[in-house]
């Protein structure tokens, strides 16, 4: 079997939170609202080669367990018409969240505004992979070099 091979992939998800809050019926319930992207990768050499993404705009439910969170569910918007609906209905008439729904997709595709490279760069090194950038169909390579972190979530 000449040529048969299998590449390397990963996912490495990246999350754009906007806002989390207690529960106003149940102190035990947190709400986590965001757009929690996955991306699939494939290595290339040093770069890791997008060939999968999307996006999952929604509220994550924690609920208390012990001295820790838990997640209780995931709630999502819907597909087609129903998608703007549940946006709305995530924002409750709040629209600076409804704002951020709609604009996390920009921040997820352009390099400076994303904190897509911090998830990336924390996986590389969390794993001590010999990985210098990353790269989605086109547009420029990211270098990982360019962003400097101070490890905590930016």
């Amino acid at each position: 079997m000449i040529g048969l091979y299998v590449k390397a992939c990963v996912a490495i998800p990246a999350f754009c939170i906007f806002k989390s809050e207690v529960d106003e019926s149940d102190d035990d319930i947190c709400k986590v609202y965001g757009n929690f992207w996955m991306f699939v990768y494939e290595k290339d050499g040093t770069t890791l080669e997008c060939i999968s993404g999307a996006e999952n705009p929604g509220v994550i439910y924690l609920k208390k367990n012990g001295d820790s969170y838990v997640v209780d569910h995931f709630d999502q918007p819907g597909e087609g018409a129903k998608y703007a609906e549940g946006i709305k209905r995530f924002s409750n008439g709040n629209k600076s969240l409804e704002d951020q729904y709609y604009g996390s997709t920009n921040a997820m595709k352009d390099p400076v505004l994303t904190k897509r490279a911090w998830y990336i760069k924390n996986y590389v090194e969390m794993f001590r992979l010999n990985i210098d950038s990353y790269h989605d169909s086109d547009w420029d390579k990211v270098l990982l070099s360019d962003f400097e972190f101070s490890g905590k979530e930016e």
